[in-house]
């Protein structure tokens, strides 16, 4: 705030805080989100945030499927203020088709090496606006793990091995014109393999942090 004063101020990098040096840009001013509003914080439940308002998008060209590897899990921390059609939260395309969509049933979807199946699963958890939720999705050869709030839903779809190399898109689904986020995004998570444990204590810790029930 003492940068942008009583201006408004958006996003150019979003730092990858792990040490690999795998920062999130945009270096088009219209497509970066905002994370100060006319000299306020742009924030949600007391929390700092960004906040992409239906034409932002940021992508790192290093984080690639192949770098997550065949069982990755990703992992993103939303509130949406509107449900549409396959919105991409966080999305790879070309090649193969791997990432966390909004469904077109009004469930948060995945699709993973262009399965139809995955990315049509309608039993998926339920999307909410207007509020924060936790949403993760860990990738087995024979199935998936998917959890909201720390709620899981089993997907027993087999999953084939990864090999695609596109960039990963924050944000936006690059298949098709208005498939972007508007809504906070907070925090955005990406491992190439997590023990089960070791997901529900990230979990745990981003419901904690957030306030998320």
């Amino acid at each position: 705030t003492t940068f942008c004063g009583a201006n408004s101020c958006f996003v150019r990098t979003w730092y990858d805080q792990s040490g690999n040096v795998r920062d999130a840009t945009q270096t088009t001013n219209i497509n970066q989100p905002r994370i100060v509003n006319a000299g306020v914080i742009d924030s949600i439940a007391g929390r700092s945030s960004l906040q992409f308002l239906g034409a932002q998008s940021m992508s790192n060209s290093a984080v690639t499927q192949n770098l997550l590897g065949n069982t990755p899990t990703f992992s993103a921390v939303v509130s949406p203020n509107s449900i549409s059609s396959f919105v991409g939260i966080i999305v790879w395309r070309g090649g193969s088709t791997n990432g966390l969509d909004m469904g077109s049933t009004g469930r948060w979807v995945y699709i993973w090496n262009d399965a139809a199946n995955t990315f049509s699963w309608g039993g998926g958890p339920i999307i909410t606006t207007g509020s924060l939720q936790t949403i993760s999705v860990s990738i087995n050869p024979t199935f998936a793990t998917y959890t909201k709030n720390g709620i899981s839903f089993t997907n027993s779809v087999p999953h084939s091995a990864t090999s695609g190399t596109a960039s990963v898109i924050i944000g936006n689904d690059t298949c098709c014109g208005g498939r972007f986020l508007n809504g906070h995004l907070p925090e955005v998570l990406l491992f190439q393999a997590l023990p089960p444990a070791d997901r529900v204590n990230f979990e745990n810790n981003q419901k904690a942090y957030y306030g998320i029930p």
